[in-house]
């Protein structure tokens, strides 16, 4: 459970589901070997814990979903806050129900005093003052995503200054991966603008919207299909790639049967998280392989059952209760 907070925790600063989980990979799993928990659980929560990094702002996959769509990018970032912790929580009844089971799994360790947890939560002052600091002034309306993200770097710039973290070396490789990704990202932007205008002009999208209007079927049940749609893709294709390839049709379908944009975006994240620890490609999964080379990767794909079924309650509970993404932006606007 407390890996799992830990990774929702890290992807506040983080926005990566790769960057979470082999985070937590090197740090959880060495822990709960320690303890001889079960190295199927241990690593199942370790993949669960990382898909929490593209749900919880700031989510690089939702502003790019932004970006490409014309929703609202601060809006998007604040809608995954509750989403997230309604996933958060199912993860964690799911570790408890597991355990309960079979107590086996996670053998009891020796209880601390609470005066050294209370000492030992001193670490983690950096994480929650970056997301408060970030997060807390988009929804406050106090700058733009934009600045936010100046604001968060400077934040983080200080913090590495104040605990002595910061080397001219690390700087360096900050700036060169920073650089990487952002030129990464631009090229995809700008690919993904010239396949949208193409498809425009072609008519497709309008013709698609079109048909699926009119057919005899209920909205929810054309949304089922292009979730299923959505769910298949996730397992042989990245994120990005299915963005850029699908919303300049499926976002016009989606407006067209009356959904919200918003909603929408949060529910397709979810959705596509199920792909990053299925197989075959299964991208989390093989990133924790990587680092806990002595477990089978089809043990950790067992493992993963339980957490992927606990996926699909939430998606479920999402798109029964819409309210759920779309109320604190809502709350952001005055609405």
């Amino acid at each position: 459970m407390t890996t799992i907070g830990t990774s929702a925790l890290f992807s506040c600063i983080s926005g990566s589901v790769n960057a979470t989980t082999a985070t937590m990979a090197r740090i959880a799993l060495p822990e709960m070997r320690k303890y001889n928990y079960d190295p199927g659980l241990s690593t199942a929560c370790v993949a669960a814990g990382g898909t929490l990094g593209v749900l919880i702002p700031p989510s690089v996959i939702l502003i790019l979903y932004g970006v490409l769509t014309m929703e609202t990018v601060g809006s998007l970032l604040i809608a995954g806050i509750i989403p997230g912790i309604v996933q958060i929580i199912l993860f964690m009844g799911t570790v408890f129900l597991i355990v309960r089971k079979n107590p086996a799994l996670a053998p009891i360790g020796e209880a601390k005093p609470m005066r050294v947890k209370l000492a030992s939560l001193g670490k983690v002052w950096p994480f929650v003052a970056l997301f408060l600091l970030s997060i807390g002034g988009i929804y406050m309306g106090v700058f733009t995503p934009t600045e936010a993200g100046a604001i968060g770097v400077f934040g983080a710039f200080l913090i590495a200054l104040l605990t002595k973290r910061l080397s001219w070396q690390h700087f360096k490789n900050a700036l060169s991966d920073t650089t990487r990704l952002t030129a990464m990202i631009f090229f995809i932007l700008i690919g993904a603008d010239v396949f949208s205008k193409m498809l425009a002009m072609s008519g497709i999208p309008s013709a698609i919207t079109t048909y699926v209007g009119e057919l005899p079927l209920s909205p929810y049940v054309i949304l089922l299909f292009i979730l299923i749609a959505y769910f298949i893709l996730g397992l042989f294709l990245e994120g990005i790639a299915i963005f850029v390839l699908t919303l300049p049709v499926t976002y016009p379908l989606i407006i067209e049967l009356g959904f919200d944009g918003i909603w929408f975006g949060v529910i397709m994240v979810m959705v596509m998280n199920i792909g990053l620890v299925t197989p075959p490609l299964g991208i989390s999964v093989y990133i924790i392989s990587g680092v806990a080379k002595d477990i089978p990767i089809q043990k950790i794909f067992r493992a993963m059952v339980p957490m992927i079924f606990a996926m699909l309650v939430c998606v479920a509970i999402l798109v029964a209760f819409p309210q759920i993404a779309i109320w604190l932006p809502q709350l952001m606007r005055g609405q």
